[in-house]
């Protein structure tokens, strides 16, 4: 029946290393443009609720929607292929795909609201953070527990590093709840393009939002300069195949581009 709905395009019947990628890439790009538009939100809001602004908005929830689809699909393939077959592992799989439709019909719901009535509810917004993060938190401390069982075994540096990164990770996706969802309750429950564009600059210091705040911005530093370090480990043994110039390149490319 599903084949039926969706175009062959979007149906994975295997594993592929390159529409992986592909669709990576795209959902990257996507959300390096929303996340642009978001931070200059107060400088773009004209353009937001002019045509070119409204169809931006549809086509990038379209390609989160669609690339989310593939993305499963593919991960469905993928372990359909793999030989070992963890423990749990299709309950799991029913549990995040249960939650990325969720995601799906409230990007879908919104966007109909937006197009319709020119204004969300931002009750929508706050359930969407919530499980998101709670998806990730409960994923991230899975990996997490999982990696420092076997660090217990190995004792591997990278290992632990990996480890330290997904309960980082965690920390950070609680964190990013309360620091989302409190401006969230701030305001009002109907947004529409009227809405005035109101910045949270920041909290005073001493407060428990200040706090809050800190450990956002530090735990996500922590996290990527631990995976970073434990990917250096994991592809030093690489070096003379690939050169140390051009590995030393490649890991350094990920740095400079989270610092601007």
């Amino acid at each position: 029946m599903i084949r039926d709905f969706f175009p062959r395009v979007v149906l994975v019947p295997r594993y592929d290393n390159r529409k992986f990628f592909v669709m990576f890439l795209i959902l990257m790009v996507s959300l390096n443009v929303d996340g642009a538009i978001a931070n200059n939100a107060d400088i773009l809001s004209k353009f937001a609720v002019t045509f070119w602004g409204i169809s931006l908005f549809i086509v990038i929830a379209a390609i989160f929607v669609f690339g989310q689809y593939c993305i499963l699909a593919l991960v469905r393939a993928k372990n359909k292929e793999s030989q070992f077959k963890p423990r749990n592992a299709n309950q799991l799989e029913k549990l995040m795909t249960a939650f990325q439709y969720s995601f799906a019909v409230i990007m879908v719901i919104v966007v109909l609201q937006i197009i319709s009535t020119n204004h969300y509810y931002t009750h929508f917004l706050t359930l969407s953070i919530v499980t998101s993060y709670c998806l990730t938190v409960f994923f991230m401390s899975l990996l997490a527990y999982k990696l420092f069982s076997w660090f217990k075994l190995n004792r591997r540096l990278v290992v632990l590093c990996y480890g330290l990164a997904a309960a980082m990770i965690v920390v950070n996706a609680i964190d990013s709840i309360i620091l989302n969802i409190v401006p969230l309750l701030g305001k009002p429950p109907l947004v529409s393009a009227l809405s005035p564009v109101i910045f949270q600059t920041g909290y005073s210091p001493g407060t428990a939002m200040s706090v809050v705040t800190w450990l956002q911005s530090n735990s996500v530093l922590g996290y990527i300069i631990l995976t970073w370090v434990a990917t250096i480990f994991l592809l030093r043994a690489h070096i003379e195949r690939v050169g140390k110039i051009k590995l030393w390149v490649l890991v350094t490319l990920p740095l400079v581009y989270f610092e601007f």
